[in-house]
């Protein structure tokens, strides 16, 4: 096997390792998110600005997860389909 696609290959488990931290992040912030507001619907105390402030900077944390993981995949792929067609390496971390 040629080195240069060994580089390759590592450099795409990393990239898919990435993602999936970054989908099980969200998938546990939009949980507690929905859980939050469960619990508040079921202790009817909805309508507290606490409660409410709570919940606009979960909602916050929630949209900032999901526009920052968009960017990073919509830039892999842009990436990757750079390196594909005009035969660029991808980075190698051991440089």
């Amino acid at each position: 096997m040629d080195v240069r696609q060994l580089d390759a290959e590592q450099w795409a488990d990393n990239s898919s390792r990435a993602f999936c931290v970054f989908r099980l992040l969200i998938i546990f912030t939009a949980l507690s998110y929905f859980g939050t507001w469960i619990y508040a619907l079921s202790v009817q105390d909805i309508t507290s600005w606490k409660t409410l402030n709570f919940h606009i900077i979960m909602l916050g944390i929630v949209v900032a997860l999901l526009g920052f993981y968009c960017f990073y995949e919509w830039r892999f792929v842009h990436s990757s389909f750079i390196f594909k067609n005009l035969g660029v390496e991808p980075p190698s971390e051991h440089n």
